[in-house]
């Protein structure tokens, strides 16, 4: 069937209405959705001969994995399926395009590339936390909404074709021009994503790629042998300081690399953020040939000139060993092509022989085999869980549920028992009533407002005669426990972080409500010198400086000189030894994640309002610092009570959404317990 025969017919519940572009990986398709009345975009992957039962299945568990995949900053699988011979799946339609296009029309300054590099590294690590890496990041698969939000694109369209690549043999799928080297070498690294965004925004900041070839093979030899690229001799107007994070970005080895993406984007913000305001705020770097720059740039040299940003679609590259164990040979790389193949070939056998199943070579286009990092040993059975709430103060109540336990064996019953493993102080929470399925709950609240998870990490099931006793008696039959700094950091958090000092999260809140009434002083300024008081104090009490920058001879911070930052970095360090401990469970893995993404927003924000001000305090007039003013209070606001940025009606622990009053919500979490067989009971 051609691609255009498919406009004017239903697949699935959606009608075709009008084809939008093609690909190697994909066709797609504007589609419609009757039944709720929108618009869809409908990628159809191409149709292959060998297509049977085993293809679908890895077709239709990649989907699923991609379609749990939620944040603000990638692109919704709706849905997917099969029609006939057509597999297909379903995303929001984006009208406004790709950054591939954006990018040849319009410049970017550094607070803008910042801002994308941002949105698309918290999609990166968010995907990667989940166990998938993107496998082909390019300006293509990057969409730009109505409101200059970026979406991430296309996840698992890679590994979806390398499955069906292996079905006749082992190959390589990648866009040549974004391929990290351990790529091109079939390895797979979530860190080659990272790479990739560094690709990009060399590519935004000189407007040209880094490595250019006259064939694909080429191109990707250079990722691996030749140097990296300076930007400062391309672009010889941009700032010194981003050398040497552009330099670490594309690094050759992984290991040299910035480990997250939000790690990168942090350090470009920070780098941007450092230059002086004069010299930030005349930057604009034009993504379009250097001959079509700002006439304060420099002529591009020939060769320059000649490799500007691509204005063609950058095509996925297969490279694929036949059915007879021939390569496909290309030009004068032969023997390079040969050797590449080979050793994905001992890769992928390798990883078979382990046990894992056969796939593709990852990241970019290329088709590799699953990463052995990403697969996990079977789970250890829990029972159910205990968690914490709030009725009166924060953690002075708790839920224990139990899920398929042994019903207690005549004349016994089960006690739960909170235990502190540190100083081995038990509480007894009471009988546990169990159904005849091996189901149960309990409930406990105490009255006199104790923070239940400062002071207990664990929780015992024990058999007891009756439900009187002060401690346990009889056999424990189920537990589970949290390392014992969970204790530590909810007690920063809710009662001092240290000894005479405030709690973390009050003194949050009251370095972040003086700023915002700052923030707000600024904005409701009617002349310069008064502006640039308020932005002066906005900075200092954010950052818990005191340095003049309003140049009045006066350093003043009215916060109380700790600031934002410290704070922030006092709970990141706690989570980190929590996650790190040998008793870490996957439940307080994920919490702790849903506290440090809150702590990511905060950070951010506060970045992003410092920057703000400092545009303010460089502003030559007052007039030009409207937008400034406004968009500083907005900031500053959603920093305080988070942001519901895909707007179901809640602000949830997403890159981008909850803020510092999410703090207690998710702080108290972290006292989560998952339930296990006792050691006595698994050693049985």
């Amino acid at each position: 069937m051609s691609q255009s025969s498919f406009i004017g017919k239903t697949i699935g519940k959606y009608e075709v209405v009008d084809l939008i572009g093609q690909g190697g990986m994909a066709t797609v398709y504007l589609g419609y959705q009757r039944d709720i009345d929108r618009q869809v975009a409908i990628k159809i992957l191409p149709p292959h001969p060998g297509m049977n039962a085993s293809f679908v299945e890895r077709f239709q568990q990649e989907a699923r994995t991609v379609a749990r995949l939620q944040h603000p900053h990638i692109l919704q699988l709706y849905d997917y399926g099969r029609e006939s011979d057509v597999l297909y799946f379903v995303t929001p339609y984006v009208k406004s395009g790709s950054l591939e296009t954006w990018i040849k029309s319009r410049s970017m300054s550094p607070k803008q590339i910042g801002k994308l590099v941002r949105e698309i590294g918290s999609a990166l690590d968010y995907a990667h936390r989940q166990g998938v890496v993107h496998r082909d990041l390019k300006p293509g698969n990057i969409l730009i909404d109505s409101e200059g939000h970026t979406l991430l694109a296309d996840f698992g369209i890679a590994k979806m074709m390398s499955s069906e690549v292996n079905l006749t043999g082992t190959g390589i799928v990648g866009t040549p021009t974004y391929m990290a080297p351990e790529q091109v070498q079939g390895l797979t690294d979530p860190r080659s994503d990272i790479y990739a965004l560094g690709i990009i925004c060399f590519e935004l900041l000189t407007g040209r790629a880094p490595y250019q070839g006259e064939t694909a093979l080429q191109t990707m030899m250079k990722h691996m042998q030749s140097d990296i690229p300076s930007i400062l001799t391309i672009a010889p107007e941009l700032p010194s300081a981003l050398e040497p994070v552009m330099l670490r970005v594309m690094s050759k080895e992984p290991d040299d690399r910035y480990q997250t993406a939000t790690e990168f984007a942090d350090e470009f913000n920070r780098t941007i953020q450092g230059l002086s305001t004069g010299e930030y705020r005349q930057l604009t770097f034009s993504s379009t040939p250097r001959s079509a720059a700002p006439t304060q740039a420099p002529i591009p040299t020939e060769q320059q000139a000649q490799t500007p940003v691509s204005s063609t679609p950058q095509p996925t590259v297969i490279i694929q060993q036949s059915t007879n164990n021939t390569p496909v040979l290309l030009g004068g790389f032969a023997l390079l092509a040969l050797l590449i193949i080979v050793g994905i070939i001992a890769i992928v056998n390798a990883a078979n022989n382990a046990g894992f199943p056969p796939g593709p070579p990852p990241n970019s286009t290329i088709i590799v085999s699953p990463p052995v990092t990403f697969t996990t040993p079977d789970a250890i059975p829990t029972f159910g869980s205990l968690s914490f709430g709030t009725i009166n103060s924060p953690g002075d109540t708790l839920s224990l549920r139990l899920n398929q336990i042994e019903p207690p064996p005549s004349g016994k019953v089960y006690v739960a028992w909170l235990l502190n493993t540190r100083d081995e102080t038990v509480l007894n929470i009471g009988r546990v009533t169990v159904d005849a399925v091996g189901d149960g709950a309990l409930s406990y609240t105490v009255s006199d407002g104790t923070i239940l998870p400062t002071l207990y990490n664990a929780v015992w099931i024990s058999l007891e005669d009756n439900a009187d006793v002060t401690n346990p008696q009889g056999e424990r039959r189920y537990r589970g426990q949290v390392p014992p700094a969970v204790m530590d950091l909810i007690t920063a958090l809710f009662v001092e972080a240290s000894e005479g000092e405030r709690s973390l999260i009050d003194g949050l809140d009251r370095e972040a409500s003086v700023a915002q009434q700052h923030a707000g002083l600024a904005s409701a300024s009617t002349d310069l010198r008064s502006l640039r008081i308020h932005a002066e104090h906005t900075i200092n009490i954010i950052a818990g400086t005191q340095v003049d920058y309003n140049g009045d001879g006066r350093a003043e911070n009215p916060g109380s000189g700790i600031g934002i930052y410290r704070q922030l970095d006092q709970i990141a360090e706690a989570l980190n030894q929590i996650v790190a401990a040998p008793e870490v469970t996957p439940l307080t893995v994920s919490n702790a994640e849903k506290v440090r993404i809150c702590l990511l927003n905060v950070r951010q924000r506060a970045d992003q309002v410092i920057i703000l001000e400092q545009e303010m305090l460089a502003a030559p007039d007052f007039e030009s610092t409207a937008s400034q003013r406004t968009e500083s209070t907005e900031v500053i606001g959603q920093l305080i009570d988070g942001f519901d940025f895909n707007e179901n009606g809640q602000v949830e622990a997403f890159e981008g959404e909850c803020g510092l009053a999410q703090f207690p919500q998710f702080g108290i979490l972290l006292g989560g317990i998952e339930i296990y067989l006792s050691d006595e009971r698994v050693e049985n």
